[in-house]
């Protein structure tokens, strides 16, 4: 406790290391939908779909349901099998594809079908995108002060969903909603255009570190140490 200021120091530090600034846009803008979605969707649902509040929240309920079990039992598969930033440009031209055909789309609004469509894949991808995301964090965080330093990296990714909201405010809430989609479309092809140009690590450093000068207790020796 009485070195929380120099942690704050090394915390900070490490964040504004030049690879770490490079990686808090893309944690901002990973969750812009979010934000845009929530502030939305509601009404589009009620406005243009014809649901009443009610069949939303219902319909939203079985999504995130459904998509958190889709992701709980495949995400981590395929991000231990792919990579983590392999996984993430694999994953943000399909969310690109389908932002894009959803602002495409807009005359077929009214249809439910669509709209259930659209709920449940974008849920899925982007929750994908999380996942393969958070190990690219957890590499880039100093052994010294990671806690602290992952804290930073997911609050200013939880920042991205009122910046989020206030996009859909600005096109949507001005009468012009497939702006909202092409708008969140542009933001995730900037993450993928990162994630191509600049390399993050491969391993975990703090992993590493406290593996190799973690002593052995008393028991029987490993057959690797």
């Amino acid at each position: 406790p009485q070195a929380w200021l120099p942690l704050l120091r090394a915390s900070f530090k490490a964040v504004f290391m030049p690879l770490s600034l490079i990686l808090l846009p893309v944690l901002l803008l990973r969750a812009l939908p979010w934000g845009a979605h929530e502030a939305f969707h509601p009404i589009l649902a009620v406005t243009t779909g014809g649901w009443t509040l009610s069949e939303y929240t219902n319909v939203m309920s079985t999504v995130q349901l459904v998509s958190g079990l889709i992701v709980l039992t495949l995400g981590g598969l395929t991000v231990d099998a792919l990579g983590a930033q392999r996984s993430a440009q694999i994953l943000l031209p399909a969310c690109v594809a389908l932002f894009a055909a959803m602002a495409l789309s807009s005359a077929s609004w009214s249809d439910s079908r669509l709209l259930v469509a659209y709920f449940l894949s974008a849920d899925i991808v982007m929750l994908l995108v999380t996942v393969s995301l958070i190990p690219i964090c957890m590499r880039m965080c100093s052994p010294a002060v990671a806690a602290t330093q992952f804290t930073i990296y997911m609050a200013m990714a939880n920042f991205g969903r009122p910046l989020g909201a206030t996009l859909a405010a600005a096109t949507a809430g001005a009468g012009n909603p497939v702006v909202l989609y092409w708008g969140i479309a542009a933001g995730y092809a900037a993450i993928f255009i990162i994630l191509i140009v600049v390399r993050f690590p491969k391993d975990d450093r703090a992993f590493h570190e406290t593996a190799e000068a973690l002593p052995q207790g008393e028991g029987i020796a490993p057959v690797r140490d």
